[in-house]
């Protein structure tokens, strides 16, 4: 089942790589397709109106947001990351003994080779020298299998880790949701709503929008929304900057 979710990820994911156009024709169609049927049901179809957003404004907006998201990452960090951690540690022990036993049998064959390759060996004859020949090439073919164990090790140590990211984004996610329906928005502080003038369902787009928007923030922790309000203080500053000469 979990590689067939992938697989299924995978060929979206390469799809949309592959014709990003194609891709972005079609949600451009789609929305047209949206806007023409509210008009035709003789909805309402209102451009939104922006309140004026200044620095200290902005700050009023995501300051909550950042504060609530480190609530959120704290607690992720408890529930998920915490136990989590806990079943982590047969892997960590598995990839630890597979580079201990690497390194030993590197150890191991840099004697052997020291040993061929130390000037006394040229006066012994090839029966003398046979048995650490044997060894040096046993010690090198359990090398390569050794090999292949510390990749698995870390090929399991990195899948264990991947899907405790995305559980933790899911369960970000769903927490940012719960969040975004209890009333906390992003979008709404930020517009001058004129309800009157608003369709039933353009109404229900931009607050389902301001839901996911605000769901997505979250889960995406407080240091993508410590990157937004540092990028728009730069910009105020540029801006200000530019305005003075």
């Amino acid at each position: 089942m979990t590689v067939a979710i992938s697989g299924q990820e995978d060929s979206l994911t390469s799809k949309i790589i592959k014709r990003p156009s194609l891709f972005t024709l079609g949600l451009v169609v789609v929305a047209i397709a949206v806007v023409g049927l509210v008009v035709r049901e003789g909805g309402q179809y209102k451009v939104i109106d922006f309140v004026p957003v200044t620095y200290n404004a902005a700050v009023d907006v995501f300051m909550p947001i950042l504060f609530v998201s480190l609530l959120v990452e704290r607690t992720l960090e408890v529930f998920v990351a915490t136990g989590r951690k806990l079943h982590r540690v047969p892997f960590e022990r598995a990839v630890l003994k597979a580079e201990e036993r690497y390194a030993q049998l590197k150890e191991r064959i840099s004697v052997f080779q020291a040993q061929i390759d130390a000037p006394g060996s040229r006066d012994l004859s090839e029966a003398q020298m046979q048995p650490t020949l044997q060894r040096l090439d046993a010690a090198n073919k359990l090398l390569a299998q050794i090999q292949n164990i510390v990749r698995e090790a870390h090929a399991a140590m990195e899948k264990y880790k991947s899907e405790t990211q995305r559980l933790t984004f899911v369960i970000g996610s769903l927490i940012g949701l719960l969040i975004g329906l209890a009333g906390m928005r992003i979008l709404a502080p930020l517009v001058d709503f004129q309800l009157t003038d608003w369709s039933n369902f353009q109404l229900f787009a931009f607050h389902s929008i301001d839901v996911v928007l605000t769901a997505a923030l979250l889960a995406g922790g407080a240091s993508g929304i410590h990157e937004v309000i540092a990028l728009f203080s730069d910009y105020t500053a540029k801006t200000r900057r530019s305005a003075h000469g």
